[in-house]
């Protein structure tokens, strides 16, 4: 059993409660990077993205690299021993860094790898928050997603998970990997 955390935005540009900017939209990439424009300037943009439709039966991760304060690149990921993937629609969010009563988006350094990395928020939840979390850069060529090891009010250890199709090895570089905390309920 898994605890799955999740968030709706409409697509579009918000204002959260502590000043901060979201925006959230789609975009559709094969295992080409796609390049993808906020349509505003972010500061210290975190982004979390996941495939959002099935366009081919293969299991695939979307990764991101060249986050900026204008947008990011995306492509699909299919198993170490795929060689392409057809498009599939990439669903988007974007939050500008920055803590709030009840939220909390923060950046790591480049240190976040296959070994577990723990992190506190700025701010305390009463409980533990709704936590998003993914990997901002990919630094490491092997198939990977960023997995949750704990989380509670005060914080939160992740590491980088490898899949194994092509090799039993799992280790894996580090990453930069950026989170969205923020209190169960309506958020704007």
């Amino acid at each position: 059993t898994e605890t799955v955390s999740w968030l709706a935005v409409a697509e579009g540009s918000h204002v959260l409660d502590n000043g901060a900017t979201l925006v959230a939209g789609t975009a559709s990439a094969g295992t080409a990077y796609a390049n993808v424009s906020f349509g505003e300037t972010l500061t210290n943009a975190v982004v979390l993205h996941e495939v959002t439709s099935v366009n081919d039966p293969d299991a695939v991760v979307s990764r991101v690299r060249n986050v900026d304060s204008a947008g990011f690149k995306v492509r699909n990921r299919e198993q170490e021993q795929g060689t392409s993937h057809v498009a599939e629609e990439i669903s988007w969010v974007a939050v500008e860094a920055g803590s709030g009563p009840g939220i909390d988006v923060g950046l790591s350094g480049d240190e976040v790898s296959h070994v577990a990395d723990s992190f506190v928020f700025t701010d305390n939840f009463a409980a533990a928050p709704v936590l998003l979390a993914d990997m901002q850069t990919r630094d490491g060529g092997d198939t990977s997603n960023l997995r949750l090891a704990s989380a509670d009010a005060t914080g939160f250890s992740a590491f980088v998970a490898e899949e194994q199709s092509r090799d039993a090895e799992l280790n894996h570089t580090n990453e930069v990997i950026g989170w969205f905390a923020l209190e169960d309920g309506f958020i704007f």
